[in-house]
């Protein structure tokens, strides 16, 4: 049996998430039809207090707390995290010894926020000797452990993102296996698409794209579609990176033919929508199993990919498995954290904004 809903000092019930959130309305999106600015920059972030260095952090904004909320990640010391940090007025908080209840420790879960709760979800994701399939939302009242009657098979490398059009979170795809870490088992990849809505884990069809996992997703209100792109698809015994760029529009997967193609779509970079500038933002990833990493900026708008690297002033050090979030309380796109390549990893806790 699945455990009821944690809460601080009382048991809550979905309904009553669906409400707090219900009577909140959506935040607006800037109007579209505006290209984007090519005079941006990276700018490094110096806050007083930073979280560990990390990758593959659970990152996203929460737009009722006017905060950035970080959870967990995989640390250097070759470990899941499971703390829980709030990036508000250019500073981080660690506000893990105040809550009552948090997941378990964990790294490469879905995250998003669902304007339906009023709160971030948190699914699957994986520790070092398998992956989870449980649904978490985080809100003012701390981490709440939610009780579905179905849910995705537990995995990992998921990409996750509200769909305003269908009113739900949207999950594609993710992988589980290679338990215990490093053990060399065969992964397996996922083709499915789920959604999230009233509570609970409504299966959708089968994508055509294929299995795969490392995808990137995010809603693009410019031109009207959830966008999808890149990932990893297993063929025969070879890991391949995908190239390729999706929409997703009422239950349809629709292949786009992009004008440009970002040459790292990277299998672990990082995207999200960005309404200072109207477009989605790609920073960093890695081109397959040449083992090239690096640290470009790409915009995506209006069916066309954007190089940006040359006409900005200075960029972050190549990454990979960074957190990335839109803060409309600063009104800053910011990116935390990520890790070098092998044999000589390095992990980052630095914080970037993109303006």
């Amino acid at each position: 049996m699945r455990a009821a809903i944690v809460t601080i000092g009382c048991l809550v019930t979905i309904a009553s998430l669906l409400a707090v959130g219900s009577a909140t309305a959506q935040p607006t999106p800037r109007a579209t039809g505006v290209a984007a600015a090519t005079n941006n920059s990276w700018t490094e972030l110096l806050p007083t207090r930073m979280p560990t260095p990390r990758d593959s952090v659970q990152m996203a904004y929460d737009p009722l707390l006017h905060e950035v909320v970080l959870f967990g990640g995989y640390a250097p010391t070759i470990k899941p995290l499971g703390d829980t940090w709030v990036f508000k007025s250019g500073q981080w908080r660690d506000i893990t010894k105040s809550l009552v209840a948090a997941p378990p420790a964990r790294w490469n879960g879905g995250f998003a926020y669902d304007p339906q709760l009023g709160a971030l979800v948190l699914f699957g994701g994986r520790n070092l000797d398998k992956e989870f399939q449980d649904t978490w939302c985080f809100n003012a009242t701390g981490w709440h452990l939610i009780s579905t009657s179905s849910e995705p098979s537990p995995r990992n490398e998921i990409a996750m993102a509200w769909d305003p059009l269908d009113h739900c979170l949207l999950l594609y795809g993710g992988s589980s296996g290679d338990n215990p870490l490093g053990s060399g088992k065969p992964s397996k990849f996922y083709n499915d698409t789920w959604e999230f809505s009233g509570g609970n884990w409504h299966q959708l069809a089968n994508s055509p794209m294929g299995a795969r996992a490392r995808t990137q997703m995010v809603y693009d209100p410019a031109d009207g579609y959830m966008l999808l792109m890149g990932g990893t698809r297993h063929v025969a015994t070879t890991s391949v990176i995908m190239k390729d760029t999706w929409s997703y529009v009422n239950g349809t997967w629709t292949k786009l033919k992009p004008v440009g193609s970002p040459t790292l779509l990277a299998a672990t970079g990082t995207l999200a929508w960005d309404p200072a500038i109207d477009a989605a933002v790609l920073f960093g990833g890695y081109l397959g199993s040449t083992g090239v990493y690096g640290n470009a900026t790409w915009t995506y708008r209006s069916d066309a990919w954007t190089n940006l690297t040359a006409t900005i002033p200075s960029s972050p050090p190549v990454r990979v498995a960074c957190g990335m979030a839109f803060d409309s309380a600063s009104d800053q796109l910011l990116m935390f954290g990520g890790s070098t390549p092998a044999p000589n990893y390095s992990y980052y806790n630095d914080l970037w904004a993109f303006e």
